[in-house]
């Protein structure tokens, strides 16, 4: 690539992994990156498996998208470049982690690869994004002297969310969220999910709404049991779309880290997140730098009087929590997917000189 290539004319494809053990995370940020290319008139589309498309249809996300989708049974390496090949696309942008760097090499050969990825994997593509809290921009050159450019921290962060227009501590009674992805994981978190909604019914005065994104599996039993009887204050609801657009109407919401903690954020509400894996992601520190002081660790979401403790002082002093973090302001402001589209076009352009200079406008 050189520096006299123009954006006019380039087409993007994006290519995700947003089956019903995945989430929705994968898909939401791919969107709200798609939709900054096309305010720059770039075309985009999505080349997605049939597993994938069927779960997003049945989550109703594809309802409304102006971009092409293109659905492959079960797509492979070489699917994936003959369609790169037939539909001339100039970038390919992959949210997949079944992919590996063996995969990349080969389609790096012959289109522009964009990865998104929060895990810190070894990668060969163009260019790597990876909005983890605390990471920096930086430039690795591989032993064959091809180089790859990572797009690092919440600068690039690819989340979006309607703002609230009332504080959390004018917020009363409180209405809180209970997710578990869009896997709906809640199984394997279910004593911190139950003693999140013991101690939510003691102190009382508390609406939680309980979220049912995958309509296909039933919520546990140990949780349903909480809805029934009593002020009806907890309740089951299903999922509705756009999540982001709604979570502004919560005080606080209460799942597992990802894309939903930053949509929080975003939004003005508190979160209470906990690690899903022990591989250190999604650590305390970098949550912490962003304005998020309850997340908790692997083993104390593991550790049943450990997390009883930690819910009750988060929902004991949610409004003391709102009333210091709103006196600072938010590291995150929404404009993530803007910020990585503009650099992921210098490095197509071959202008990756000019990207340390970018990181000097954010806060």
């Amino acid at each position: 690539m050189n520096a006299t290539i123009t954006e006019d004319g380039l087409t993007v494809a994006f290519h995700l992994d947003a089956r019903a053990g995945s989430g929705f995370g994968h898909f939401s940020r791919c969107l709200n990156l798609a939709y900054a290319f096309e305010r720059r008139g770039i075309k985009t589309c999505f080349y997605l498996s049939r597993e994938t498309v069927a779960h997003l249809r049945m989550l109703g996300l594809l309802e409304g998208l102006c971009a092409e989708v293109i659905e492959e049974p079960t797509p492979t390496t070489a699917s994936i470049l003959a369609f790169c090949r037939l539909a001339r696309i100039d970038v390919l942008v992959i949210d997949d982690y079944q992919f590996k760097i063996e995969t990349e090499i080969v389609l790096r050969n012959k289109v522009f690869v964009v990865m998104i990825d929060d895990h810190l994997f070894d990668h060969y593509a163009n260019v790597v994004l990876n909005h983890r809290p605390g990471l920096t921009l930086q430039e690795t050159t591989h032993v064959d002297g091809m180089r790859t450019v990572r797009l690092g921290g919440e600068r690039y962060c690819l989340a979006r969310a309607k703002r609230r227009e009332v504080s959390v501590q004018a917020s009363f009674p409180p209405k809180i969220l209970l997710h578990a992805g869009g896997s709906d994981l809640y199984r394997p978190f279910l004593d911190f999910f139950c003693s999140f909604l013991c101690v939510a019914k003691e102190l009382g005065s508390i609406f939680v709404d309980i979220l049912h994104a995958n309509t296909e599996v039933l919520l546990p039993d140990e949780l349903m049991r909480f809805s029934s009887g009593g002020k009806g204050l907890i309740k089951k609801v299903n999922f509705d779309v756009p999540l982001s657009e709604k979570l502004c109407d919560y005080s606080a919401v209460v799942g597992p880290a990802g894309t939903t903690t930053y949509e929080t954020l975003i939004a003005g509400s508190l979160p209470l997140s906990f690690e899903v894996y022990d591989d250190g992601r999604d650590s305390r520190h970098a949550w912490t730098n962003l304005g998020h002081l309850f997340h908790l660790s692997f083993s104390e979401v593991q550790n049943p009087s450990e997390n009883h403790k930690i819910v009750r002082l988060f929902l004991e002093n949610m409004h003391k929590v709102a009333e210091l973090l709103e006196q600072s302001p938010s590291k995150l402001d929404g404009l993530g997917p803007e910020r990585a589209v503009e650099d992921i076009i210098k490095c197509f352009q071959g202008n990756t000189s000019s990207l340390d200079l970018a990181n000097l406008d954010f806060p």
